[in-house]
Parts: C-alpha cells; sequence; structure tokens
C-alpha cells in the first residue's frame, strides 16, 4: 500500500526552482524617492509633477472597472452575508441578470489577478503539494461537495477557458478558483514527538501491513488504484501521498503554464537567473530509516517547506438545506423581497485572500476539510481493544466454574475503559487539530469580500503604476535608446542594487502604455526612446484633460475588453489623443490640430519632434511645464461635442496670439528671449527637407539630457 501511495504521488520532490516573483513588492513611496534621489535638484520639481500626472491618469483608466467589478459582486456578496439587496423600485434581479453578472465579475477579476502576476493553481503544483505534510500532521480531507460547482462550470464555459482549463487539477477546477503569486520559506523547529511516532509507526507496522495485503488476492482485498482521484485522502502521518494530484496519470512534463519539468528529485520550473530554489526539509528526508529516526528521538529538528506568498481563492458555498426549499405554495406567498434574497442566498460567492500557506498545507485554504484519525491512532486502538480482550479472556478461565456476574462485568468494564480511553484521546486530538486550523486560518487571511475587491484592484493600479514609472525613469536617466531586454534587465539591476528584490521584472507589461500616452517611442531599430520630463509632463496634461472629457461624456469603457484595458493596448479616454496624433500626420493637420488647438504649438513639438527620426531626441529646454498646456487642453475640450473641437474658430486664433504676446511680454520683464511662435517652434526642433528627407537641423538636447554624470551604469 505505501508504494502505490508513493507512485500515486508522482515521485518525490527534494527541491523546487520556482520562477522569482514579477509583483515589484517595494512601497510606491520608497520606489518613487530612490528614484528622485538619482536626479538633480532642478528636475525634482518636475519629477512630483510627473508622478502626480502618471498616477491620476493612470488611475482614471480604471474608473469604470473598479465601479464594474464592485457593482456586480455587490448582489453576491449580499446573498452570502444573508443581507437585503436593496435595487430600485420597480426593477427585479432574474437569474438571467445574475448570470451575465457573475461571468463578467469572475472574468474581471481572472483578468486583474493576472496583472497583478498571480496565477492558478496547477496540476503539478497541486501534486507537488499533496506528496508532503508540515504543520497538519493529521489527515485531511476536502469537502468538495461544500463547493457549488456551478459557477466555476459556467466560468470555464466562457471563451478563451477551456484550454486553461486543461492545465488544472480536475476536482479543484470543478470547485473552486485557486490563485497564488509569489514563493517564500516556512520552517518548523522542535522535537516533533509525536510526528517522529507516527513516522515510527508508517516504518514499522504500516510497511508490514502494506506486504500482508500485497500478498492477498483480489477477491479478498481490493487494491486502489494506480492513479486516484487528487484529493481522495489526504496523506498518511509519515506524509506520503494519500492520493494523486489528477485524475489523469502524471505526466513526465509539466503541462503547466510555468513549464516546469522533474530533473531527477528537482522541479525546475523556471531558468531565470533570479529564480528561487527551496528545498524541502521533512522528518522522512531527515530520518529515512528505522535507526536514523530512533537516533533523533531526543534531538531538535528543524523542518523547511516552501509557501505560497500570496493566495486569492473564489467559490460558492452549495446550499443543501432543506428547510430553505419551500412548497410552491409558500413561494407564491412569498414578498418580492424574500425570492430575490432566497435567490441572492442561493448564488453566494466568497473571495478571500490568504498570505504565506506552506504549500504541503494548502488544504488549509478550503472552506470545508474532514479531519480523520492518525493511523497511529487506529493501530494504537487495536492494539489496546486486543489487549483488553485477551486480559477478559484469561480473567473469565481463571473463574472457571465460579463464573459470576461479577467476573463478567470486570472483564467488559476492562475492555470498554481502555477502548474509551484510546477513543477520547484521538478526539481530543482531532478537535486539537481543528483548534489549530482555525486559529492559523485567522492568522493567515488577510481580507475578505468587498475588501478583497478593493484591494486587488488598488494593487493593480499601484503595479501599473510602478511599472510604467520605473522603466520610463530608468530609460529617460539612460540617455539613450535600449532594447526591450536591456530596459528590463535595467530595471532588474536597479531593484537588485537599491532594494535587494530580486523579481523578474515584465517590461512588456509597461510599455504598451507608455507607448499609448507618448511617453515612449520605437526607433527604426526597434529600440525604446523616452521623451523629456518638460515633454512628459506636458502630454499627461493633455491626457488629464482627455480623461476629464471622456468621463463625462457618458461614454463608458463598455466595449473595451479587460485584458486590453490593463495592458494598455486600451484606454478609456484614449480615442481622444489617438484622434490628435493622427491628426499632426495629416497633411491636413493645419486645418485640423485636433482637440487641444490652443496648445497646439506645445503639443506638435511634443508628438512631431519630440522624436525626431523616431527616437533621436530634440528637447524643448528643461524650464517648461505643464500646467499652461494643461489649462489650454482644459480650454479646448470644454466643448460639448470632441468632434467640433477638430476645427480652430477664429477664437482660438486670437487667444492664441495673446497668449503668445502675453508670454513675450513676461519674457521681456525677466530679461530672456521671446518665445518663437506656435508654427517656429515644431520647425526649429526638427526641420526634414522635403527632397531627400535627411534632417537639416535640430536643437541640442536639453534638461537630463546634457547631464552625463546621471546616467545609469
Amino acid at each position: 500500500m505505501s508504494n502505490q501511495r508513493d507512485a500515486a504521488g508522482g515521485g518525490r520532490v527534494n527541491t523546487l526552482v520556482m520562477p522569482p516573483e514579477k509583483h515589484i513588492s517595494v512601497p510606491k513611496e520608497e520606489l518613487r524617492l530612490a528614484l528622485k534621489n538619482r536626479l538633480e535638484l532642478s528636475d525634482r520639481g518636475h519629477f512630483d509633477d510627473l508622478v502626480k500626472l502618471m498616477e491620476g491618469v493612470a488611475s482614471f483608466d480604471f474608473v469604470d472597472l473598479k465601479h464594474r467589478m464592485r457593482s456586480n459582486f455587490l448582489p453576491f456578496g449580499s446573498g452570502a452575508r444573508n443581507k437585503a439587496y436593496l435595487a430600485g423600485l420597480g426593477r427585479e434581479l432574474t437569474p438571467e441578470d445574475l448570470d451575465d453578472k457573475e461571468l463578467e465579475f469572475l472574468c474581471d477579476t481572472y483578468d486583474v489577478l493576472r496583472a497583478s502576476h498571480y496565477h492558478l493553481l496547477t496540476r503539478d503544483e497541486w501534486r507537488i503539494a499533496q506528496s508532503e505534510s508540515f504543520q497538519l500532521n493529521l489527515p485531511l480531507e476536502v469537502e468538495w461537495g461544500y463547493m457549488d460547482g456551478a459557477m466555476t462550470k459556467r466560468f470555464w464555459a466562457a471563451p478563451g477557458k477551456r484550454e486553461l482549463r486543461d492545465r488544472l487539477p480536475d476536482e479543484v477546477a470543478d470547485h473552486i478558483l485557486v490563485f497564488h503569486r509569489g514563493v517564500g520559506t516556512a520552517r518548523l523547529k522542535g522535537l516533533l514527538i509525536e510526528e517522529k511516532l507516527d513516522l515510527l509507526t508508517e516504518y514499522t507496522v504500516m510497511r508490514v501491513l502494506d506486504k500482508i495485503i500485497a500478498l492477498l488476492p483480489s477477491f479478498v482485498w481490493r487494491r486502489p488504484a494506480a492513479a486516484p482521484a487528487p484529493g481522495a485522502g489526504r496523506r498518511s502521518g509519515g506524509g506520503r501521498a494519500a492520493s494523486a494530484a489528477s485524475g489523469r496519470d502524471a505526466p513526465s512534463r509539466c503541462d503547466s503554464a510555468l513549464g516546469g519539468e522533474m530533473q531527477g528529485e528537482t522541479y525546475v520550473a523556471s531558468n531565470h537567473k533570479y529564480a528561487k530554489a527551496v528545498e524541502r526539509v521533512t522528518l522522512k528526508r531527515l530520518c529515512p530509516t528505522v535507526l536514523t529516526l530512533l537516533k533523533a528521538f531526543p534531538k531538535t529538528l528543524e523542518l523547511q517547506e516552501p509557501t505560497f506568498r500570496d493566495v486569492v481563492v473564489v467559490y460558492r458555498r452549495a446550499i443543501h438545506d432543506k428547510k430553505d426549499q419551500k412548497p410552491a405554495g409558500e413561494e407564491a406567498e412569498q414578498s418580492q423581497e424574500e425570492r430575490v434574497q432566497h435567490l441572492l442566498n442561493a448564488r453566494n460567492i466568497y473571495i478571500k485572500v490568504f498570505g504565506e500557506t506552506p504549500m504541503a498545507d494548502v488544504e488549509i485554504i478550503f472552506p470545508s476539510k474532514r479531519v480523520h484519525v492518525k493511523p497511529f491512532q487506529l493501530i494504537n486502538l487495536l492494539i489496546t481493544t486486543v489487549t483488553a480482550l485477551v486480559t477478559g479472556a484469561l480473567m473469565l478461565a481463571r473463574a472457571g466454574k465460579e463464573l459470576s456476574v461479577n467476573a463478567l462485568w470486570t472483564a467488559a468494564s476492562l475492555v470498554l475503559t481502555r477502548c474509551f480511553q484510546v477513543y477520547s484521546q484521538a478526539q481530543t486530538q482531532k478537535s486539537q487539530m481543528q483548534h489549530d486550523m482555525c486559529a492559523t486560518l485567522y492568522d493567515k487571511m488577510q481580507d475578505s469580500q468587498e475588501g478583497v475587491v478593493t484591494a486587488i484592484m488598488e494593487e493593480m493600479a499601484d503595479q501599473q503604476f510602478k511599472q510604467m514609472l520605473l522603466a520610463y525613469m530608468l530609460l529617460l536617466l539612460k540617455d539613450r535608446a535600449l532594447k526591450e531586454d536591456e530596459l528590463d534587465s535595467l530595471c532588474e539591476e536597479f531593484l537588485v542594487r537599491d532594494f535587494e528584490h530580486r523579481i523578474d521584472f515584465q517590461v512588456q507589461d509597461s510599455l504598451p502604455r507608455l507607448e499609448r500616452w507618448g511617453l515612449v517611442a520605437r526607433t527604426d531599430q526597434g529600440k525604446i526612446a523616452a521623451l523629456s520630463m518638460p515633454q512628459a509632463i506636458d502630454v499627461l496634461a493633455a491626457s488629464w484633460s482627455v480623461a476629464y472629457k471622456a468621463l463625462g461624456s457618458g461614454n463608458d469603457a463598455a466595449g473595451i475588453p479587460t485584458a486590453d484595458l490593463l495592458s494598455g493596448r486600451a484606454s478609456r479616454f484614449g480615442s481622444g489623443t489617438d484622434a490628435f496624433s493622427r491628426s499632426l500626420l495629416d497633411p491636413d493637420a493645419a486645418a485640423r490640430r485636433g482637440v487641444f488647438a490652443k496648445a497646439k504649438g506645445k503639443l506638435a513639438n511634443t508628438f512631431k519632434s519630440g522624436f525626431g527620426g523616431r527616437g533621436s531626441f530634440t528637447g524643448r529646454g528643461s524650464g517648461g511645464g505643464g500646467a499652461d498646456v494643461a489649462a489650454a487642453a482644459a480650454a479646448a475640450t470644454a466643448g460639448s461635442d470632441y468632434a467640433s473641437a477638430l476645427t480652430p474658430t477664429p477664437e482660438d486664433e486670437g487667444a492664441e496670439v495673446s497668449s503668445r504676446a502675453a508670454a513675450a511680454a513676461a519674457a521681456a520683464r525677466r530679461g530672456a528671449p521671446s518665445p518663437a511662435p506656435a508654427e517656429s517652434v515644431g520647425e526649429a526642433g526638427s526641420s526634414v527637407s522635403g527632397g531627400g528627407g535627411q534632417e537639416e537641423s535640430r536643437r541640442p538636447p536639453s534638461g537630463l539630457y546634457q547631464r552625463k554624470s546621471n546616467r545609469v551604469a
């Protein structure tokens, strides 16, 4: 029987080489200060403005998504708490409405967690987790019937989810969604007397029983299948798997998204330079034989197990109480509020987040578990019963012909008392185990329900902001165009050097939004170049005005796929800036300067000459700012229709002349040269001959690009 358990476990895994974290755990304020300290004093004011604008514009992109997730979860959260859901008068939630809300919420949650670098628990991870035990030293069995599978079935039926479903353990995927990210290390130190007794029982009694059972004919003892379903039994007291991780045969190579494979007794899921290797130090590995185990009884041992740093679970509690199923006549007499509440109670959704969960004890995150008696306790009960029966029989034999009722009562009392003592001891251990699990859950559960929905949205927005800020600033400080992999390595080295934070930075997650905003652009060689900080402030100020216009226009983001919104390929208000940038490339752009006609001089320089030659810097000087552009852009978007702003009005031209005159007067008072007209700014920034297409003149780089001392190694 032990050999079959080991085979079901899919092989022994001594060391796990897991991918490094992709999540930037550095606090936002610490990251901002580290980048700010690399700038000269004169540029730090621009940096503060840039950070505020970048964070604000990014947050605007997710306003509709945050509102939609909270709104969709509200009825299901109310059902989970058995709390009344207040809908509008005359509007009743139907099962079809709830189906749409449920699917949209689940898909949004999946996309948001992916953007925060979570991934679903894979088949191989489940198998590896099931093959050992750590702190939970009693056999556990997950009660899958406690969770309703209708919710997950509907989610997996959504487009694009079938292939993902095939990579997951069957029983888990059919009842609950388990997301996790990050790998840590948990340690357990002590004499571990109970664990040693369990292992000694396995090495002696259980192995003998295995051999005896193996000799029995099949009609006497039916042997378990070679690959039983996952979770059919937790594991024996010694820590071996009692079941496989999946109903399918365990593959030699992991078919999960991680692409892991077994190399001997090492599970390798990543070859990244910052991949984290965690050795599993279990009692069985420290004491592989009976002799080593006996020698270790008086010694203090330290065990070690990899952990899932953050875990998020989403499930529905099944309603099996027949008391809630009222006859048809009584249901007809229910009020509308009672019918809706009864419907919502059955459609409840729970979402919880846990921290630092040992991989071998992952069952603790499931909502319902059944605790079984240890094999050692069963054997102890069997031996005690047999001993008591033998003792009673001897007492009766000695009594002989003098057998009396008192002798029978004494023998029976001896047997029953001893059996009751052993049974009570086993039940006490089960109660203590359940108490320990409750205490562990209390310590590890970080939030639940609406708090989790809000937290994952805010965390996703912070992660997007930190990735964009880090990629843009390091590219800016490098003072030259870089390839994607060069920028990726630069960000990783910065986090290691300044914070000892080793992660796999995902530069591809930050570039789409930076490119869409115009803060970076690609050269003809495919490299990436950054816009100067003052110009970036101007662009973000313009985007802020477009965001304000878009939010007030009544056009929501319902048509934008959540995955595209989170990746930066689409934007809540990107159509406005897209139309403006296209107008600058139009031959008739003079007649249709775009929504920011009053700021066309500066923005034309930003979009057209800011990346002269697709990546060459032209700059405007470090003294510029975004306040005047933001004011002009806000005025330009004040109209009721975006399209009407595509053609400049005479008032626009007059306001532009007045603005230039005021700027020239202010410059004269300071003794500075007068600013060039808006049209000449673009020409001075980048003039290209129409015949040969060669660059004739260019303003020398300014601001950060003239300061070689600020370069990043």
